[in-house]
């Protein structure tokens, strides 16, 4: 039996809430709440955000699409377009 090591890049703790915090940024800046999960590239959850008042639901969506993003290399909006 041989044993592979496979190297994937790994997102700091910093990295993660510098991206929290834009994404928070970018949300407030269109009038809306957010629910942010960010993702290693091994899709675990690296650092996690819900707005007071964005809905409860929005947590596994958020952490779904995080996941998603990971496991296939790109963006969910990405993914669609392809779908499509």
């Amino acid at each position: 039996m041989t044993s592979q090591i496979i190297n994937t890049t790994a997102i700091s703790l910093d990295a993660a809430q510098a991206l929290i915090a834009e994404a928070r940024r970018a949300c407030a800046a269109r009038g809306f709440a957010a629910t942010i999960a960010i993702t290693d590239a091994g899709g675990h959850l690296r650092a996690f955000e819900r707005a007071d008042t964005a809905p409860f639901l929005t947590v596994d969506v958020a952490i779904d699409k995080a996941w998603t993003a990971a496991s296939f290399g790109m963006a969910t909006h990405q993914w669609n377009q392809y779908m499509a």
